[in-house]
């Protein structure tokens, strides 16, 4: 597969293309791209297809179509955990930006394709990586070239019978890999020594339909050309399904008798409903890792802020449950990628997901819950279902900016507070706006909402950011200095880099950078400085501030009872210890 000589029929033609994405992925990995096993073929695939079957779309939608292909493509023969890192972040921050296009436009194309593809990241059984990789190919270029429903369906079994007799031809396919591979097409066929044959033919009846099309004669040639030998490294080689295991019992939440407290366990149930819905219809492992998700627990605060944001407007609560299920999914779903991100290997008590089952699992199952938001955020009024796009695409700006910056030791507090406001802060002005748009707010209570959600989000994420530096490990349900060890500057880290002398400074920027690693013992260092020069103060004090300026929009909404619960719960975010 080196080189891309056998398949250079289908390659020539869109060449200065494929170049160009490759170029984009470049400074991602080491080395030669070209040197890399079967580069350009799926950035190939999806813009024949885009071209051939439909239109070829703007060069720049071209350009992301096959750098996201090619990307992938490099990540899984090219595995080191800093480049998965750097691709995953850059490839989080696309995907989200598509998924933000999806929702905000309600396209029946890409929902299709998702509902197509779906069973593939699901499925129960193993699924080749090769499959997986040239069926993604292919609904790229049918989203780029806008390919109708028909020629996808005869497209994607092409593509899945190819890759089995890829896959069988390099010795790496086995009775499971088949039928997980046919069952996420809905196909059947026994497995026997002669696979490859078998999967020749259906490949070729695949393309049947179109005798002289000059893209279909490309496919069949990459067909009768498959390389042979022994496969190359991939990593991984297979879709594996996991099983997530059953939760540690979270503690029951200690609540007194305020109004808030009462509020909470009014609605507690219902709330718990409403999230639970979202995993409904799922096949079962992927139903199980978003079951262990949600019984691992958590505040449930977003969904109470959005209730409570209705209330505060005049509405029932309870007609924002699906806007708080909604938004309370995306904060896990953004927790998935960032666990997986951070390496981390604890969340609320218990294994983090990834950790639990594996990270290709715990990524699919990420995508899956962004799927099923899509799905759950067309029954929204045209107004929120924008908001959510625009949060989701927010989101990974955020991610992508924490991780651009991971490693720096000279980030400036106000680039620091940018990449808080886009992960965090976002998210709570949205769940605030959301409960206002449930309740049919005028536009200065939306208005209000917003600012009040965004001040009590970056409040919120400095006394997150100070628990996670010095903490204490059984009341934060995770591990002390998950940050530091990530190399991710935060608020505590740069007041105490700008108040230490010199060689400690130095020290704090080595484990920043990296240079040095960071254990235990440097850990409990940096967090006995922080509270010895007075740095967890300082943080307190912006939190308050932040607060402040929450509780001031607050005072614009027009139920009182209702916005003393909003101040109520975003008092608890800056006052909190776990």
């Amino acid at each position: 597969m080196d080189g891309g000589a056998w398949y250079e029929p289908l390659l020539a033609p869109v060449r200065p293309t494929v170049q160009a994405a490759l170029r984009d992925v470049s400074d991602v990995f080491e080395g030669d791209p070209w040197s890399v096993p079967r580069t350009g073929l799926g950035g190939a695939l999806a813009l024949q297809v885009a071209r051939g079957f439909g239109r070829a779309g703007s060069r720049r939608a071209r350009r992301l179509c096959a750098s996201s292909i090619e990307a992938w493509n490099q990540r899984v023969h090219r595995p080191r955990r800093d480049e998965l890192d750097r691709a995953l972040a850059r490839d989080t921050r696309d995907f989200l930006r598509a998924w933000s296009r999806f929702v905000r436009e309600d396209d029946a194309r890409a929902q299709r394709v998702v509902a197509r593809l779906s069973p593939a990241w699901s499925a129960e059984a193993p699924v080749p990586e090769a499959v997986i990789f040239l069926r993604a190919a292919i609904a790229a270029g049918v989203l780029l070239g806008e390919v109708g429903d028909e020629v996808h369906a005869q497209l994607d079994a092409f593509a899945t019978w190819t890759a089995l007799a890829w896959e069988a031809r390099q010795g790496t396919l086995d009775r499971a890999r088949w039928e997980g591979a046919l069952d996420a097409i809905g196909a059947r066929a026994p497995f026997t020594a002669d696979a490859e044959s078998h999967a020749r033919r259906e490949a070729h009846a695949a393309l049947a339909p179109w005798a002289d099309h000059r893209t279909a004669s490309a496919l069949r040639a990459l067909l009768d050309r498959l390389p042979s030998g022994p496969a190359a490294p991939r990593e991984p080689d297979a879709w594996l399904p996991a099983i997530a295991p059953d939760p540690a019992p979270s503690r029951p939440a200690r609540r007194g008798e305020s109004a808030l407290d009462r509020f909470i366990d009014a609605h507690a149930r219902n709330v718990e409903d409403a999230i639970a819905t979202i995993a409904e219809g799922a096949p079962a492992r992927t139903r199980g890792a978003i079951e262990y998700l949600r019984r691992q627990g958590g505040k449930r605060l977003r969904p109470f802020v959005v209730l409570a944001s209705t209330r505060a407007c005049g509405g029932d609560p309870e007609w924002a449950l699906r806007e708080g299920a909604i938004v309370e999914w995306l904060h896990q779903t953004s927790l998935v990628i960032d666990d997986v991100l951070d390496g981390a290997t604890l969340r609320r008590g218990g294994p983090t997901l990834h950790h639990a089952t594996s990270v290709p699992f715990a990524t699919a199952v990420a995508l899956q819950l962004l799927a099923r938001l899509a799905m759950a955020a067309r029954d929204l009024p045209g107004e929120s279902r924008v908001l959510v796009a625009d949060t989701a695409a927010a989101l990974a700006e955020g991610e992508w900016s924490e991780m651009r910056h991971s490693g720096d030791p000279t980030i400036s507090i106000t680039a620091y507070c940018r990449v808080i406001e886009a992960k965090t802060a976002r998210l709570f002005a949205t769940a605030c706006a959301l409960g206002g748009l449930a309740a049919r707010a005028t536009p200065a209570s939306i208005r209000a909402l917003t600012r009040a959600g965004r001040e009590a989000g970056l409040a919120f994420q400095i006394v997150d950011d100070l628990l996670d530096a010095i903490g204490d490990e059984a009341e934060l349900g995770k591990r002390r200095g998950t940050d530091l060890r990530a190399r991710k500057p935060t608020l505590p880290t740069l007041l105490l880099r700008d108040a230490l002398p010199p060689i400690e400074r130095a020290r704090l920027e080595s484990l920043i950078r990296g240079d040095r690693a960071c254990t235990d013992v440097e850990v409990a260092w940096a967090a006995r400085r922080i509270e010895e020069l007075e740095v967890d103060e300082r943080c307190r004090e912006r939190a308050d501030a932040h607060l402040s300026r929450a509780l001031a929009e607050l005072a614009r909404l027009p139920d009182r009872e209702g916005a003393a619960l909003l101040e109520g719960l975003f008092t608890r975010c800056v006052e909190r210890r776990a």
